[in-house]
């Protein structure tokens, strides 16, 4: 099974959000698991422009 999960940066409201708010994406399945939080630098990323790219590369567009 595979999982995906975003979620926001630790202090951010969900009520002034903008797009441009940063978070971390975790990949989860069977061999393991990928997540950007954590990490050292910080690996957050720009939530709403990753997801799009993502899709975009996934649907071969």
């Amino acid at each position: 099974m595979f999982r995906f999960r975003c979620e926001w940066a630790d202090g951010h409201d969900a009520m002034t959000l903008t797009g441009f708010d940063l978070g971390h994406m975790t990949f989860a399945g069977e061999k393991g698991i990928c997540s950007s939080r954590g990490k050292k630098p910080d690996q957050a990323m720009m939530l709403v422009i990753a997801i799009k790219e993502l899709l975009d590369a996934w649907s071969g567009s």
